[in-house]
């Protein structure tokens, strides 16, 4: 598994060596009735919702979003079960 991170100020993502899954780390933050999502490897991957119920489906939108931008045409998204928080483990792989 291959986690994506950032170099220095720029924040741009960078995938180590191409493997057959990312992983995507995401904070949530509660407040006034919204769910908000950050993932810190990718500067404009930003989520957020209003129930709990739509917190994965806007995960795998977002993911699978930015990994189309990279290149991959069909990719799969799982999402850890516990989506408490404070941070979200998010896994997609190439289909």
């Amino acid at each position: 598994m291959t986690k994506i991170s950032y170099q220095g100020a720029s924040r741009k993502a960078v995938m180590s060596k191409p493997t057959d899954s990312f992983e995507f780390e995401f904070t949530r933050a509660d407040e006034a009735g919204i769910i908000h999502l950050t993932c810190d490897a990718v500067k404009d991957l930003y989520i957020a919702v209003k129930a709990e119920d739509e917190i994965c489906p806007a995960i795998e939108r977002g993911v699978t979003k930015v990994m189309q931008a990279r290149g991959y045409k069909d990719v799969s998204v799982k999402t850890s079960k516990s989506l408490k928080g404070p941070l979200i483990i998010s896994v997609a792989q190439p289909a």
